[in-house]
């Protein structure tokens, strides 16, 4: 059975290609936890909605949403560090979940 894993670490920035770069690393994480039988939830695939026209949600909306996915997981991997990363990452510790940060860390399911 999968377990569902919180991907958290940074997003915007200020210019563009960084954010779109932290976008893919979200995803190539997410697709390594999936190889490891994972079910992972990635925040960072909300940018296609924020880029949608009715998608112009303010932060603190956003933050709901993720909070909201993270006390439905299992476990818990973190990237790198920002200001939402950091909070998903305290609030993680706050339910006692598993935290990894590195992909190697993560034992395999399946």
């Amino acid at each position: 059975m999968m377990k569902r894993i919180y991907v958290a670490g940074p997003y915007t920035a200020k210019d563009p290609r960084e954010t779109q770069m932290n976008v893919d690393k979200a995803i190539s994480i997410g697709c390594q936890l999936i190889t490891k039988g994972y079910a992972p939830f990635i925040p960072h695939l909300s940018h296609y909605i924020w880029l949608h026209p009715e998608g112009n949600f303010n932060y603190s909306k956003w933050t709901e949403l993720d909070f909201e996915w993270l006390g439905t997981c299992e476990a818990f991997f973190f990237i790198a560090h920002s200001r939402g990363a950091d909070a998903e990452l305290n609030a993680a510790k706050a339910i006692d979940l598993p935290v990894y940060y590195d992909i190697d860390e993560v034992p395999t399911l399946v």
